[in-house]
């Protein structure tokens, strides 16, 4: 069974996902429970701590099915960049957007494997993922065979 650790409480708003996690939008519960049905090994809106900052990314997915990657996976989802935005959003975007180049930069040079989800990537999603996550996953048949044969 895949284990997910969230943190619990916050307005009635959130939607639980199928994990148990409250999520703050069904953009983000679609993630969630996507990555939950195949057996990955998550943790939604951890804290982290890199290069001084405190962050906290949608999600870090450790393993699958309790066997854990080399380096974890970092996904965040950019779900204000969706269209048909609301009246008050474009005040938001480019502080959005500035946060969002700044969190980027910060987990492409961390230990971290990193991915980013835009809300169009939600109607592909399972190709979206499956190309990062399984790639990950690959690694290890590709080492084990390596090392059987070494």
């Amino acid at each position: 069974m895949p284990k997910s650790r969230h943190r619990g409480g916050g307005p009635a708003s959130l939607i639980r996902t199928k994990a148990g996690n409250l999520v703050k939008s069904r953009s983000e519960a679609q993630i969630d429970n996507w990555l939950y049905k195949r057996g990955f090994d998550f943790e939604y809106e951890p804290k982290l701590w890199l290069e001084g900052e405190g962050l906290s990314p949608d999600w870090i997915v450790s393993g699958l099915k309790g066997r854990k990657f080399d380096r974890p996976l970092i996904i965040e989802y950019w779900g204000l960049l969706r269209p048909g935005k609301a009246a008050w959003l474009p005040k938001r975007i480019p502080k959005y957007l500035e946060r969002k180049a700044h969190k980027e930069s910060i987990y492409e040079r961390s230990d971290y494997n990193f991915m980013g989800i835009m809300p169009q990537d939600l109607f592909s999603l399972t190709e979206t993922l499956e190309d990062c996550l399984f790639r990950l996953a690959y690694k290890w048949q590709t080492n084990d065979l390596t090392e059987h044969h070494t």
